[in-house]
């Protein structure tokens, strides 16, 4: 009953009684993975960036195109249909993820971001990932030094665009990048175990959405995945 009333109490306090329970359902659903996926074959696990098995699943496509690589359960922090492909062999391989709808151009073809289709859904999007394995481990020294001048580009021009309604200098701030590397931090504290002959079960738990879902109820958002859509 407190825990009720606490709930009531945060509504009020912070405006949209709906959106502020709808968001705090989302965040639970982003702490598991429960699908089962086809075609596949195999065995393997996942502890945040280090994986370990034998595993082949869904197929060679091209993304954003009718493909393979299904899956059907909760993943992402939807419950439906998604695209899963998975090749893992020993400690080698990658993996590619998304659910929703894909946002088209006027040809109808899918658009594309860091190899994956780019989704309608903002939410949907920025879970999303398309990960080789050893790339965590591999960090060239010309990509650091462009992180570096970026950062250091978009620190200059949001010091100029400060307490300035000029739309001419707002036009030059760096857009945010919410998945520089093509996976959302969450990506790297999930743990999970996939099985399959012929169809396989996924099963997981993200201990970074967890604590994202429990802060959640303060309206702390960690993991600025908090959007209406």
């Amino acid at each position: 009953m407190k825990n009720i009333l606490l709930v009531f109490i945060l509504c009020a306090l912070f405006g949209d009684c709906a959106s502020y329970l709808n968001k705090r359902r989302r965040d639970f659903q982003d702490v598991f993975t429960i699908g089962i996926e086809y075609p596949g074959v195999g065995a393997g696990v996942r502890v945040g960036p280090v994986s370990a098995g034998l595993i082949f699943q869904g197929g060679e496509s091209e993304p954003g195109k009718k493909d393979r690589g299904s899956g059907i359960g909760l993943r992402g922090g939807r419950i439906g249909k998604y695209h899963s492909q998975q090749l893992m062999f020993t400690i080698l391989g990658g993996e590619s993820f998304y659910s929703g709808e894909l946002k088209t151009d006027s040809n109808d073809v899918p658009e594309l971001e860091k190899g994956i289709p780019v989704l309608l859904s903002a939410r949907d999007n920025l879970k999303s990932h398309k990960v080789r394995y050893l790339t965590f481990f591999n960090d060239p020294i010309s990509n650091r030094k462009k992180r570096k001048r970026d950062a250091i580009v978009r620190k200059i021009t949001e010091d100029l665009a400060e307490g300035n309604s000029d739309p001419a200098i707002k036009a030059y701030l760096p857009k945010d990048i919410p998945k520089p590397y093509g996976y959302p931090a969450s990506y790297l504290f999930q743990i999970e175990v996939y099985a399959a002959v012929g169809a396989g079960v996924r099963l997981g738990v993200n201990f970074a959405e967890l604590l994202d879902f429990i802060l959640g109820f303060t309206t702390l958002d960690i993991l600025d995945d908090d959007l209406d859509n």
